[in-house]
């Protein structure tokens, strides 16, 4: 066999298990998670505060409008969800940037109008077979569902942008009858809130609590912090920065809180509200 068609082999080769392999991932990262449902009413404490995460997503797809319908259904306190603005400017809940993990297309949300994103379909998450022609849920829906079983509205500001439209966030928000709680990993989208609403609840989103996150809580004032469940770093030292923030009453929501054992953990430490995807109180 010939040099040339013994490396047009090897290439082709390994093109295909890199597809193969890609697929694989691919698949892992779009194929819905399997949750189980658990009640949680006896770990349950007054105070505690159960959040569905992007909506009842282990009952719809997340961050749309049946999976906000099923939060109220089952009588979650809050839903929360990640808004967007597209470029003709309609507010509108997705958690990625681009829209191809959950739609029959891949589209930059912020580089959109929803003119076109409205074209698309839902074809991923927890019984789509249940949602034909599902489309993208714009932010007052989302609001008015909230309104409409009188659920907080826990509202994620994502990424670094448009904080000049955040005014838009606003005036949506107080044109209806609801309570809202902004949540962000992004600082300086709190600041934004905080100066465009000073009376407003808002939480810092983070990974693993540090000492410039509850400095920054304490700065802006009535500022709360969401930690990652998961993350075994939050319970180290005998869970000192838990306890930092509970000292200094920075209130404490964990995300995403899926085991009843866990919520357990946190409710125990004093944590008050509990974002989740499967975890329900009946």
């Amino acid at each position: 066999m010939k040099k040339e068609s013994i490396i047009k082999i090897a290439i082709s080769a390994g093109v295909a298990a890199g597809l193969t392999i890609g697929g694989i991932a691919f698949y892992k990262f779009y194929k819905p998670e399997e949750y189980k449902l658990a009640a949680v009413s006896k770990i349950m404490k007054d105070e505690t505060k159960l959040v569905a995460h992007r909506g009842f997503r282990a009952i719809a797809p997340e961050n749309t409008l049946p999976a906000y319908e099923e939060a109220g259904k089952a009588a979650f306190w809050g839903a929360e969800c990640d808004i967007y603005r597209t470029l003709d400017g309609v507010w509108v809940t997705h958690h990625d940037p681009i829209t191809t993990r959950m739609m029959n297309a891949t589209k930059n949300i912020e580089k959109s109008k929803y003119s076109e994103l409205i074209k698309y379909d839902y074809n991923n998450g927890h019984n789509i077979e249940k949602y034909p022609n599902l489309k993208i849920c714009k932010f007052e829906d989302y609001l008015a569902c909230c309104e409409k079983y009188r659920m907080k509205a826990v509202i994620e500001l994502k990424g670094k942008n448009n904080l000049e439209y955040f005014d838009e966030i606003i005036k949506l928000t107080d044109s209806f009858d609801i309570e809202p709680i902004f949540i962000s990993f992004q600082m300086p989208s709190l600041r934004k809130i905080r100066e465009l609403k000073p009376d407003a609840k808002i939480f810092l989103v983070v990974d693993d609590i540090k000492d410039s996150d509850i400095d920054f809580a304490l700065d802006i004032g009535d500022c709360g912090i969401d930690f990652d469940v998961d993350l075994d770093k939050n319970y180290k030292n005998d869970c000192e920065m838990i306890k930092k923030c509970t000292e200094k009453n920075i209130e404490l929501g964990v995300w995403a809180c899926d085991y009843p054992e866990k919520m357990q953990r946190v409710v125990d430490l004093g944590v008050k509200y509990i974002t989740t995807d499967c975890l329900t109180e009946y």
